[in-house]
């Protein structure tokens, strides 16, 4: 139940939207209301042989659908239209921004792909369920208003009847969507290994060329579908019960209706007008059955996907200090690290660790994967926090200062930079919080190397393919050097950026970089020593601690693990 709360609870934040949604379903549930409202009272009029008032309730009649038509028409138009954007603009209001606030920790161990399916599918389809929950219960109440008022003008006890009725009916579809529920796991476990080999088969074709696996892989897609089809062979018996048993208990229900009435008929019991007024509203009452059992069926399937949404952003930590707490104030920009510890899943990496970086210096982290790397910028950026001990810049305690301000002069470049599927002018000038003109942008390309762009047709404004295919790998990240100069920030952090670049290549980004690093203090990972020779500070990470640290030139006369490290490659 508190799932379901907090389903529905959120339309409160937008109650103008709730009750133009109510309005608009309440002028679709009463359309057929009104016209086997109107059916019953003309049939009325017809057996009285009362042509005047049959005349004036045709007249009603018209007056009533002109009016319903013209309430519905209204509430589409300045309602209803609105309302889908209303929900998703507030959906998107209060999950994308949370997203920023996300626990990077947390955030990490979710694939990108995943985010992308909670914010396009998951958030709509607990859009689509609030909806269609809003639409389904005003007719269900405008409709049960309308069969309650026919059965107490008829016979008060029927009232009792369909009640009982109506409980059974919901009690046996609860027991057999029960049932379902396993089968229906099981489906969709096996359609989402299905399309994860579907899409394994399409980005490793060249792959799959070459080990001949193909025959393998379609092996394994036959076998997933396989799956699926016996989930639903399972789930079929209790489908045909779900289904099958309303639809044998209204014929039978017609069935008595006419002889029991009918024979009232007959006996000068009851009128014509009488068994109009009873079939039209078994006949509202059957329409409303089918609509809750699909209602109820979409509603338990695609709940779990909500339920999946709340888990992914709801029971990750938040990063309370991103917009909070004390405002970062630049001085000098010394990085000062004290007895750092931090953990990954329990288990200690970094302990009692202690650096000092030097503002307007370079200093460069070295040595093989997994040695700490990665994560000591992590923290230095803020992105990742440290269960004990204190990163100070500037003598500010990162802790209890405010990302939001200590970014506006920081800035972390990953090993895979992103560029979105954009112009290159609106991937250069993005999150930018100030206007750039031309001179500020033509002097970005010229010191990032990126003189190719006027080389494209339409220079900045040609627009970035999907996966950056009109952008090498040396493009993109030559893109990415000349927007850090566009944001001009004082730290800059590097995390393999020429990792996958030949030689020429590296010289060029290299070239851009040594531009972009005067008068900043920069930090940067490297695995190839040709980029960091020419740091101030060259620090050999190895299992999360300082192995050795100096300048290249006395690294390399030290004979020690950077020694050996350089002796292993090539270009110096």
């Amino acid at each position: 139940m508190q799932d379901i709360y907090r389903l529905f609870a959120i339309v409160k934040e937008d109650r103008p939207a709730f009750f133009r949604a109510l309005s608009t379903y309440s002028s679709w549930a009463l359309f057929p209301i009104m016209n086997v409202f109107m059916f019953t009272k003309i049939t009325q009029y017809i057996e009285l042989w009362d042509k005047e008032l049959l005349v004036t309730y045709i007249r009603v009649y018209v007056i009533c659908l002109a009016v319903v038509w013209i309430w519905s028409y209204l509430s589409r138009y300045w309602g209803w239209i609105e309302l889908i954007w209303t929900y998703w603009k507030v959906v998107h209001a209060k999950y994308m921004k949370k997203f920023v606030y996300l626990d990077n920790v947390g955030y990490e161990k979710i694939w990108t792909w995943k985010f992308v399916s909670i914010i396009e599918k998951w958030i709509n389809t607990r859009w689509n369920i609030v909806d269609f929950a809003i639409n389904y219960v005003t007719a269900l109440v405008l409709t049960l208003w309308y069969i309650m008022y026919v059965l107490y003008t008829l016979w008060y006890q029927y009232i009792i009847f369909f009640i009982v009725i109506s409980i059974i009916i919901i009690l046996f579809t609860y027991q057999m969507n029960k049932g379902m529920l396993s089968a229906r796991k099981e489906r969709v476990t096996a359609l989402n290994v299905y399309v994860k080999y579907l899409v394994k088969i399409i980005m490793s074709k060249y792959e799959t060329m070459q080990v001949w696996l193909r025959s393998q892989d379609i092996e394994k897609l036959d076998w997933e579908q396989d799956k699926a089809v016996q989930a639903n062979r399972d789930m079929q018996p209790y489908i045909q019960l779900f289904f099958w048993v309303p639809a044998l208990l209204f014929p039978l229900l017609k069935i008595s209706l006419f002889l029991i009435i009918g024979l009232d008929i007959i006996d000068w019991v009851w009128s014509y007008t009488d068994l109009v007024a009873a079939w039209t509203a078994l006949w509202l009452l059957e329409n409303l059955m089918w609509r809750r059992l699909k209602f109820y069926k979409d509603f338990t399937k695609d709940f779990d996907l909500v339920k999946r949404m709340r888990d992914t952003f709801d029971e990750i930590w938040m990063i309370e200090w991103y917009d909070t707490w004390n405002v970062y104030v630049f001085s000098t920009w010394d990085i000062e690290i004290k007895d750092m510890c931090y953990s990954y899943d329990q288990e200690k990496v970094f302990d009692s660790f202690s650096l000092h970086i030097q503002w307007w210096k370079k200093t460069a982290l070295v040595w093989v994967s997994w040695s700490g790397k990665s994560t000591l910028v992590k923290l230095i950026a803020g992105y990742l926090r440290p269960s004990d001990g204190k990163i100070l810049v500037d003598q500010q305690d990162l802790a209890a200062t405010s990302l939001q301000s200590y970014y506006s002069h920081i800035w972390y470049l990953t090993q895979d930079p992103w560029v979105f599927d954009w112009s290159i002018l609106e991937n250069l000038t993005y999150a930018t919080e100030w206007d750039i003109d031309n001179d500020l942008i033509d002097a970005a390309i010229v010191n990032a190397n990126c003189e190719f762009i006027y080389d494209l047709q339409d220079g900045v404004y040609t627009e970035i393919g999907e996966r950056w295919i009109r952008l090498s790998w040396w493009q993109k990240q030559r893109l990415a050097i000349a927007k850090i100069f566009l944001r001009d920030p004082k730290i800059i952090i590097l995390d393999e950026p020429t990792s996958a670049l030949d030689s020429f290549s590296e010289e060029a980004i290299t070239k851009a970089m040594n531009n972009l690093f005067e008068g900043r203090t920069v930090i940067i990972i490297a695995h190839r020593l040709q980029t960091v020779k020419q740091a101030d500070t060259i620090l050999l990470l190895d299992d999360w601690k300082i192995a050795e640290s100096w300048t290249h030139a006395e690294l390399v006369n030290s004979w020690g693990h950077y020694a050996k490290m350089l002796e292993l490659q090539s270009g110096f």
